[in-house]
């Protein structure tokens, strides 16, 4: 799998975790809110780690830095939720923040997907599959 469909890959199940914690009994919103968190770790390390520097490297250092920024963004987003009181704060006061989160998170991902990863395919063709394979064995050996 290439870096870009890796990446990919993250946005669905990125998604898939969002719709269910948006639905989340209190009893499982710290759980979800880790496991977005984990997912989203990954998918931040994997952009910083492997793909960046090599759009870097290709004269390509405005979007690595600008989907860094975001990254951030979403970070700082999930910060609010982890210290909310999971347990006790209302489901209103939650639906609205995890829609915010959500907001955010897509238009990122509509923003990856319909300008930065079609020029990281432009520019970085042929180093795509080392660039995922190299992901993908970090991944493995971060779980171990």
């Amino acid at each position: 799998m290439n870096a870009i469909q890796l990446l990919r890959q993250d946005h669905a199940e990125i998604n898939t975790l969002l719709a269910e914690l948006s639905k989340a009994t209190p009893a499982m919103r710290g759980i979800l809110v880790g496991d977005v968190e984990t997912k989203l770790i990954n998918h931040d390390a994997s952009w910083n780690l492997y793909l960046a520097p090599e759009l870097v490297a290709a004269g390509e250092s405005g979007l690595a830095q600008y989907d860094a920024r975001v990254h951030d963004a979403i970070f700082d987003l999930i910060d609010e939720l982890s210290e909310s009181n999971l347990k006790t704060i209302s489901g209103v006061v939650w639906g609205d923040r995890v829609q915010k989160l959500g907001v955010v998170i897509s238009q990122h991902i509509t923003d990856e997907e319909t300008h930065l990863f079609p020029r990281a395919e432009k520019v970085l063709s042929g180093k795509l599959d080392d660039i995922g394979a190299a992901m993908v064995r970090a991944r493995k050996e971060s779980t171990r």
